[in-house]
């Protein structure tokens, strides 16, 4: 049995007898001196006294996801590759059907696609076979070194720092 006056507001108990946030002592002490003393039960589903962690959903679960913004749409319909010409044809073995791959993908993607970072990949070549670019760190790494070269060629070296952050011939030059 709960006091029927006692809401959640910004994570706290209120009183909506009172008008104003109060501790649990304070309700059972300002309730025998009003004598405000209404109870019910409660159904724990839509109750202020349910455990938080049953009450917080995951994002995974929620099913929203960010919006590309228009400027990132175009970006993504309009990608080049200063590495190849063809864009039709998987980079590796030539085969037709390709997805495009940002060389430095995650956080880096857009900054990739501006650049022109890009290279056409098969299925294969790019995420489900053993020698995907997303499965061999040898090879993800060997493209990322060449386009790291041509864009010094075509820019500058400080220029691919500020951009992308580490310089991968100096850093993985053993490899």
């Amino acid at each position: 049995m709960y006091c029927i006056y006692l809401k959640k507001r910004k994570n706290k108990p209120f009183c909506k007898l009172l008008d104003r946030e109060i501790t649990f002592a304070e309700c059972s002490a300002e309730n025998t001196v009003n004598n405000c003393r209404e109870y019910e039960t409660k159904n724990f589903k839509n109750s202020f006294y349910k455990k938080s962690t049953l009450n917080k959903k995951s994002p995974l679960k929620s099913g929203k996801i960010k919006k590309q913004t228009y400027k990132h749409q175009k970006a993504d319909r309009n990608r080049a590759s200063i590495i190849t010409n063809n864009l039709t044809n998987c980079y590796i073995c030539g085969k037709k059907t390709v997805n495009i791959h940002e060389i430095f993908y995650g956080s880096y993607r857009h900054t990739s696609i501006k650049w022109n970072l890009t290279i056409p990949l098969c299925l294969e070549h790019h995420t489900f076979g053993e020698n995907a670019i997303h499965n061999n760190r040898k090879l993800d790494l060997k493209i990322k070194i060449l386009a790291q070269t041509i864009f010094e060629n075509k820019f500058s070296k400080e220029l691919f720092i500020k951009e992308f952050g580490i310089d991968y011939i100096e850093k993985y030059k053993k490899d």
